[in-house]
């Protein structure tokens, strides 16, 4: 008997139900059955299907609630949608408002999520807590050559006009991105 196996089993059962959108299901064990037979017995207890029913954000300061909602995946419960609460899909939202924020110049961001179920416990309330913290902006911006390069090719201020980023401007990790594209495709030509 491999206890820890046997628990394994018990979260993986556990996560199918939560992806079928059975997000209060408890699966257990019956040690007694397994000490007295040597039998695995698992009590599955489903609880209800939870739909979303709403999505909010607290402690976004500067990015509206409608920007930010287009960056998670999760859906509230529609005509047509089934809304099901996730955990692996809010967990992956948190995760693209992190970087949707440090996008925008806010490295130091930190996100999480709380589920409030309804008194019935048949929908939910999914909030995302958001700490935006400060924007991080450009002071200057040095183009530097590795020692013993051939600097013939480009010169500084060449390479320098090829960044999407300028002094002063809000660090976006998408244009830093971008800017080593465009060097590297001059450096290709």
């Amino acid at each position: 008997i491999d206890r820890f196996q046997i628990d394994r089993a018990a979260r993986r059962i556990e996560d199918l139900y939560r992806e079928k959108g059975y997000y209060l299901a408890r699966v257990t064990v019956d040690l007694e059955e397994l000490e007295e037979s040597n039998i695995v017995l698992f009590r599955i207890r489903e609880g209800q299907r939870i739909k979303v029913t709403g999505i909010t954000f607290e402690g976004n300061e500067t990015i509206p609630a409608r920007l930010l909602r287009r960056e998670v995946d999760t859906h509230i419960a529609g005509l047509f949608r089934r809304g099901a609460l996730d955990d692996l899909g809010l967990d992956r939202d948190v995760g693209a408002l992190v970087a949707y924020y440090r996008n925008e110049g806010y490295l130091d961001v930190r996100a999480d999520r709380i589920i409030r179920p309804s008194p019935n416990s048949k929908e939910a309330l999914v909030v995302f807590l958001i700490e935006e913290g400060p924007v991080y902006t450009l002071h200057s911006l040095e183009v530097e050559f590795a020692p013993g390069a051939d600097q013939a090719v480009f010169t500084r201020e060449q390479v320098q006009g090829l960044l999407a980023l300028n002094p002063g401007d809000v660090y976006s990790k998408g244009l830093v991105d971008e800017s080593l594209t465009a060097i590297r495709s001059a450096y290709g030509q």
